[in-house]
């Protein structure tokens, strides 16, 4: 979480972090989304879930797996013959959770997106 001042937002996000606690005791799965529309939510949403003790940085792939189980698809495998879409990442996220935000490559069906911004 970033550095904030202000109180009512640090009384905010504990009352967060004790519901999210709760809720993982209970064995509630966990969707990550958001009605914000901003690129950086789902990394905002993990960092709240490593602060909060629900999903340590090193289960960093509960989230996406949690989802896709939620949406009935197949997800966190690879195998011969399947089609691989991952992340490349410039650091390491159980040492910091937003090292997730250090995206250095996306692999889409196993192929390299394009990332550049050019004619955009």
């Amino acid at each position: 979480m970033e550095a904030c001042d202000d109180p009512d937002a640090h009384a905010a996000f504990a009352i967060q972090a004790r519901i999210l606690a709760e809720l993982r005791t209970e064995r509630v799965t966990f969707d990550l989304g958001t009605d914000v529309s901003t690129p950086w939510a789902p990394h905002a949403e993990m960092e709240d879930m490593a602060v909060a003790n629900t999903t340590p940085p090193r289960d960093i792939a509960v989230p996406a797996r949690d989802s896709a189980d939620l949406l009935r698809l197949a997800a966190g495998t690879t195998a011969t013959g399947e089609r691989a879409h991952f992340l490349a990442l410039g650091a390491n996220p159980p040492d910091d959770i937003n090292h997730t935000r250090r995206i250095v490559a996306v692999h889409l069906s196993g192929e390299e997106a394009d990332r550049s911004t050019k004619g955009q």
